[in-house]
C-alpha cells in the first residue's frame, strides 16, 4: 500500500512536515511508516505499523501529528490513530 499525503496544491506533504518537527531518530522510530487513510471534513485517518506505535503517539505525539496535518492544509478535525491493515488482518483473534 502505498501513502497517500495530505497536501494543498504548494504545500508539503505530511511526511515533510513531521520530518521538519521531530528529530531525525524520532522521525525514523515513530512517524516514518505512518500513513494516510483517509482525510477530510469529518477527519484524518493514520495508520501506523503496531500496536505499540499507536499507543506511544497517541500519549506523546498527539499534537505534533495535528500540527502537522494542520500544516499541510488537511482539515482542523478529529485525528485517528488506526493499524495498517496488513497489521490488523496478522494480528491473532482471542
Amino acid at each position: 500500500m502505498s501513502t497517500i499525503e495530505i497536501a494543498m496544491p504548494g504545500e508539503k506533504p505530511l511526511h515533510d512536515i513531521l520530518r521538519g518537527l521531530v528529530s531525525k531518530q524520532q522521525y525514523d522510530l515513530w512517524f516514518s511508516s505512518i500513513e494516510v487513510l483517509a482525510a477530510g471534513p469529518d477527519g484524518v485517518q493514520l495508520a501506523v505499523a503496531n500496536p505499540f506505535i499507536r499507543d506511544w503517539l497517541s500519549t506523546y505525539y498527539a499534537e505534533v501529528l495535528r500540527a502537522a496535518v494542520r500544516a499541510c492544509g488537511g482539515p482542523d478535525a478529529p485525528l485517528e490513530l488506526t493499524l495498517a491493515p496488513q497489521v490488523e488482518a496478522e494480528l491473532p483473534t482471542l
